[in-house]
């Protein structure tokens, strides 16, 4: 995990089968472009933010949890950071920015917090090209780290462990529900 782990690259702009139907992902984008890339990711956060209704309270067995289409997600409403990261990507991709997911767990969790059933706390992120350069998006909380590190085991804070990256379809998300939690046993093993 962490190292020689794969980096976005200019070819990572496909509306992959988790994006749903294209022409509504491209019709949602079609006003997001601004002049540049962090005016774009801010245009694609408050749209976001305006748009897609966050299910409360996001319970682990809750029945919004599922693999679910970006656009089912802006239909029916995301059960957190993932769902919202994924969206967004497919956005970022629309508007022409290439885009992949990163996933992370809570250092904090992973040392003391870990109970082994499979609810770790961690955070989805989006890998960008910024004029060449892989950057580090937080879509949800609308951050931009541009001294991001591809190669870095840890997001740009320290907080969280980059454990994997991908496009929306070949990852499994928290927002997937129990393959999530499995996976994350599996991984994550308590100590």
């Amino acid at each position: 995990m962490g190292t020689n782990m794969l980096t976005v690259c200019p070819s990572d702009l496909d509306l992959d089968e988790m994006a749903g139907d294209p022409s509504v992902i491209r019709s949602a984008a079609a006003g997001l472009n601004r002049p540049t890339v962090g005016g774009t990711l801010k245009a694609i956060h408050q749209y976001l933010g305006a748009n897609l209704q966050m299910v409360e309270p996001a319970t682990w067995g809750s029945p919004s949890r599922g693999r679910k289409t970006s656009v089912q997600i802006l239909r029916e409403g995301a059960w957190g950071c993932s769902a919202q990261a994924q969206v967004a990507c497919h956005l970022a991709r629309a508007c022409g920015i290439a885009a992949i997911l990163v996933k992370s767990m809570s250092v904090d969790w992973m040392s003391r917090k870990n109970r082994g059933d499979g609810h770790g706390e961690g955070h989805v992120y989006v890998e960008v090209l910024k004029d060449g350069r892989p950057a580090l998006w937080d879509a949800q909380g609308g951050v931009l780290h541009e001294n991001y590190d591809p190669n870095s085991e840890l997001t740009p804070n320290g907080v969280h462990r980059i454990y994997e990256k991908g496009s929306p379809e070949s990852l499994v998300l928290s927002h997937h529900g129990r393959v999530w939690e499995d996976e994350t046993k599996r991984l994550f093993p308590k100590h």
